[in-house]
């Protein structure tokens, strides 16, 4: 008789591994739900409605109208809002940080041989 046990485990792998993927799937949605603003139906058809006249994104329009609200209220910091970096302004990021000299001259092994050794 031939035992099969390494089929055996890696069912019982899949099986967690299914388990553990859908209870973090889980715990995200319920997580996001907790974390999200809820729109009420007529505010979210208002939104487009008023987007769509302005030519403009709901979210854009959404977070103007929270500006002039916060600005009249004093709670308004006059932050640049934060954007996401484009693939042009990553590449130049890239391009600085590779013609910077090299300050280590250890390799990446021996670099972490050091990081672990402590």
């Amino acid at each position: 008789m031939v035992s099969n046990r390494s089929a055996g485990t890696s069912l019982v792998d899949g099986v967690l591994h299914l388990y553990f993927r859908r209870k973090m799937n889980y715990m995200w949605l319920i997580h996001l739900r907790e974390t999200m603003l809820h729109l009420t139906h007529d505010t979210e058809q208002l939104a487009r409605k008023v987007a769509a006249r302005a030519g403009r994104r709901p979210e854009d329009l959404i977070r103007a109208a929270l500006e002039r609200e916060a600005r009249e209220l004093g709670v308004y910091t006059d932050q640049p809002a934060r954007r996401r970096m484009t693939v042009e302004q990553m590449m130049a990021v890239g391009k600085k940080v590779s013609s910077l000299p090299l300050l280590d001259p250890r390799s990446p092994k021996e670099i972490l041989d050091d990081l672990n050794e402590q």
